[in-house]
């Protein structure tokens, strides 16, 4: 929270933000990262992004391991796709960047071993499903837009759906 001269009475907040170095202006940002279980193996799973329509398809970039290459996925909605709209191999190491001004709304990774999953730069996301993927541990503290959550058949010994601050914490979540 912060002060202004404007407006005295009213306590401001600013969302997460990141500064760039001149370098890293207009290049992708880093949405989130997933640690498998195992390489080259076929992986599908559903990725949603905000304003994404047939119409207007935006993008998003996988990169598979430590590699300088990154695989350009068009998205063409917003929600959680029926069907996986990502179709690839694994890697120890996965990550999905998006452009500048792009966020992550939905997520589905189903049937896919995991050992962990970074979501805290997904503040957008409204939509997650990791149904059977053996995690253990979650942290979804910054995904304060969750209104569909499915986690089933993991191995999730704590759950905290709290989030940073009473003014963050969900509550969007009806699933």
């Amino acid at each position: 929270a912060f002060i202004n001269n404007k407006f005295p009475e009213a306590v401001l907040y600013a969302g997460h933000f990141k500064v760039k170095t001149a370098k890293e202006f207009g290049t992708p940002d880093k949405a989130f990262s997933m640690n498998m279980s195992s390489a080259n193996e076929p992986l599908k799973f559903s990725i949603g992004l905000t304003g994404a329509t047939p119409e207007n398809p935006k993008e998003c970039y996988l990169q598979l391991g430590n590699s300088d290459t990154f695989d350009t996925i068009k998205v063409t909605t917003s929600h959680l796709p029926v069907t996986p709209n990502v179709d690839t191999k694994t890697a120890y190491i996965f990550t999905v960047y998006v452009p500048e001004g792009v966020s992550v709304s939905a997520l589905g990774v189903n049937d896919v071993p995991l050992n962990a999953i970074d979501l805290s730069k997904l503040v957008g996301l409204e939509e997650l499903n990791l149904a059977n993927t053996g995690l253990y541990t979650i942290d979804l503290s910054k995904n304060r837009l969750l209104y569909s959550l499915d986690l089933s058949n993991n191995n999730l010994s704590t759950l905290s759906l709290a989030g940073a601050s009473t003014y963050f914490s969900k509550n969007l979540l009806e699933n």
